[in-house]
């Protein structure tokens, strides 16, 4: 392949990228508001014990998991602690 070419299916797949990235954001914010609902309501039925990571926290590691690949620009987080984490964020 051509630099020419390689260039043109990067600016491709940066703009998938971006695209990505916007629907990974909103689905964020939703959790953290779902969250802060969930904490609200155990809050008033009387559990101020979460054991559990906040989802914000574990959502975290799973996204700096995937976003490895852009290392050193990204937090580490090893592939283990983002799989320990997506399983916690869908499990109760």
């Amino acid at each position: 392949m051509s630099a020419e070419s390689l260039a043109a299916d990067l600016r491709a797949r940066a703009a998938t990228f971006v695209t990505l990235a916007a629907e990974l954001g909103a689905g964020a914010v939703e959790l953290a508001d779902l969250e802060a609902q969930l904490r609200a309501a155990q809050h008033m039925a009387g559990v101020y014990h979460d054991r559990r990571p906040q989802a914000r926290e574990l959502a975290a590691d799973v996204a700096h998991g995937a976003l490895s690949p852009l290392r050193p620009f990204v937090p580490f987080v090893t592939a283990e602690s983002a799989d320990r984490a997506a399983e916690m964020l869908v499990t109760k």
